[in-house]
């Protein structure tokens, strides 16, 4: 859906197993009303806006623009299912022949054909017309709200998708004005949502008189009321209005664990836990058929020595320890894996400077109370959180968030800023990752290089000019996009849209030179003058930095030693290679344990 995900990269390889049939897939039904009042333009150009082309966007176009963003951000998300319709419309098309909805795409990811009509929609609206028809005001709710119920209650989408959300556009805050029947069975549908758990928002456009939106008159009886976030958003006046409501919920919460966390021996409490949001990356490529153009399905099939094929359940798990196999039984390895019970255990509070930012070395994550495991948390939680900030404390804990999961001991830091810069508090506890003592490494140390004074302070002068350049511009870290995932958009875009731009997208990340001229170029031209005046004229090498000396090959000797030590593993990957490719190897593994075996069976069958 956006630039992150809330995937997991942290997770073990081994946990594959009982995550297999997990399900992974976001669903998202966009709503949008076609009514007449949403083709009407603003009564008076939106000042605030930053673009000259979008004061005078109709709400309609502002949906249909929305629609068009996050369909293109779904195509390239695998864990999205988006489905997109229209209701109001004097066209229908859709499998229930429900009149005056228009499905413009079912659940799934959105089709090169459905983007490009979004893409022309937008740039076209009139366009609409001769898809949708006239608008209607006939539709009927709560026939538009069953036929999504249903779409997620799919025995196939249960299975697949994880979160389940309904998002309405729309600027009419009474489209039934006061029809009791249809009123109540809206409310039922709402019901039925909420048994399923599916969540829904609803996105308030100015109206087209210009009242107040007024959601208690319909609409406050079918959203979905969520003690966890805000429930009502806020009316957008305008396009930027709405696209800041829509970036704040694109990335779906989606609940990575719900585990006991013991307090004491016989004092335990109800939490979810939350991955925080990390960063996307451009996903994996697909094999296509080079004549059809179909894609390409992967099938592993496992054979054994004698070629005769096995399945996966009839297979032990080994590793190579000093150049022999030690084999696992399936079940052995399950009761090897498993350490304790899923659950967090506190085991005792630290003063809150004790946790360094170098010690948070995994992504981390984040905990609520849960009531559905025990009631009572929310209020024991809230004590505690309240009580960790009023002493200034950490909380140290053992964290095992499912069955095969391997112990960590993590730091619960209490949340104490506002989420989304609003006045909504975020009472919850950060669960941050503490590195094992595995984890550390001592770099070596060097004699520190001593400074002149005076270069001390030219430094601090041009550090002091660039701080107040961008203070005075205001620059935003958030702001910087990855340039490596525009450029592959930009690429895919080109093809998809048939509409080559020679010109890369901009690459954000970049020195703004003209910039850094303007606030520190004089500094720097005085720091510049003062290094090269300090380097030294009698080592003729100190402006270019020496080569490391190359280390000597491993000798057949000092291997056999190594071998016979069973201390082979100490070397590293370039050496073992090395090694590998003298006495014949011709294509020596990568990886270091499977390079330290070759090794092993080298000197066997030497001997």
């Amino acid at each position: 859906m956006s630039g992150a995900s809330f995937d997991n990269p942290d997770v073990d390889a081994d946990e594959d197993d009982d995550k297999a049939d997990t399900p992974s897939k976001d669903g998202l039904v966009l709503c949008i009303d076609y009514g007449s009042s949403m083709h009407v333009p603003p009564p008076c150009p939106a000042q605030d806006d930053a673009h000259e082309d979008l004061r005078h966007l109709t709400r309609f176009q502002f949906a249909l623009r929305i629609a068009f963003r996050i369909a293109k951000k779904a195509m390239y998300n695998k864990h999205t299912s988006l489905a997109i319709l229209f209701y109001g419309t004097g066209n229908g098309s859709n499998t229930k022949d429900v009149k005056h909805l228009y499905v413009l795409t079912d659940l799934g990811s959105p089709k090169t054909k459905v983007i490009q009509l979004l893409q022309q929609l937008d740039k076209h609206p009139e366009a609409a017309k001769d898809l949708l028809g006239n608008p209607s005001a006939n539709v009927e709710m709560d026939k538009v709200f069953e036929l999504i119920n249903r779409t997620f209650n799919d025995p196939v989408m249960r299975k697949n998708l994880s979160s389940r959300r309904i998002w309405v556009f729309t600027n009419d805050d009474n489209p039934h004005r006061n029809d009791a029947p249809t009123f109540k069975a809206v409310r039922a549908k709402a019901q039925d949502a909420e048994e399923f758990g599916i969540s829904r928002r609803l996105f308030p456009l100015s109206t087209a008189d210009g009242h107040q939106f007024d959601v208690d008159l319909f609409w406050d009886w079918w959203i979905s009321h969520d003690v966890e976030s805000d429930t009502l958003i806020p009316e957008s006046h305008n396009y930027v209005e709405l696209l800041t409501e829509i970036r704040r919920r694109e990335v779906p919460k989606r609940v990575y664990f719900r585990i006991p966390f013991h307090i004491g021996p016989d004092t335990w409490i109800g939490i979810q836990g939350y991955n925080t949001i990390i960063e996307d990356k451009i996903p994996a490529a697909i094999y296509m058929d080079a004549d059809s153009g179909e894609e390409v399905k992967t099938q592993t099939t496992y054979v054994n020595a004698h070629g005769q094929s096995t399945e996966f359940y009839q297979m032990d798990r080994a590793f190579s320890y000093g150049g022999e196999k030690i084999a696992f039984k399936r079940e052995e390895w399950e009761s090897i894996r498993k350490f304790d019970n899923p659950g967090l255990t506190l085991l005792g509070f630290k003063p809150r400077e004790r946790l360094r930012d170098q010690d948070q070395i995994k992504h981390s994550q984040f905990i609520y109370p849960d009531e559905s495991l025990m009631r009572g948390s929310t209020s024991f939680f809230a004590n505690l959180w309240d009580a960790m900030i009023r002493n200034n404390k950490i909380a140290i804990c053992r964290l095992i968030p499912r069955a095969d999961a391997i112990p960590r001991n993590v730091a619960l830091l209490p949340q104490t800023t506002s989420l989304d810069n609003t006045k909504t508090p975020c009472h919850g506890l950060n669960v941050i990752p503490l590195p094992y003592a595995d984890d550390i490494r001592k770099p070596p140390l060097e004699e520190p290089h001593t400074v002149p004074t005076e270069l001390v302070d030219a430094a601090q002068r041009v550090a002091k000019a660039l701080r107040d350049g961008n203070d005075r511009n205001g620059l935003q870290w958030d702001q910087f996009e990855n340039p490596d995932l525009q450029r592959h958009h930009h690429l895919v875009e080109s093809i998809i849209f048939d509409d080559y731009d020679e010109q890369p997208p901009d690459d954000t990340t970049r020195p703004r030179f003209m910039d850094i001229q303007e606030n520190a170029g004089e500094h720097l031209a005085t720091l510049k003058k003062l290094v090269l005046e300090h380097v030294s004229e009698d080592d003729p090498d100190a402006r270019r930095p020496k080569k490391a000396a190359a280390k000597p090959d491993v000798t057949t000797e000092r291997m056999q030693k190594l071998v016979d030590d069973d201390i082979v593993a100490k070397l590293t990957v370039p050496e073992l290679t090395a090694f590998l490719k003298r006495v014949g190897v011709k294509f020596p593994p990568k990886k270091k344990d499977k390079a330290v075996q070759r090794v092993y069976e080298y000197f066997e069958k030497k001997n």
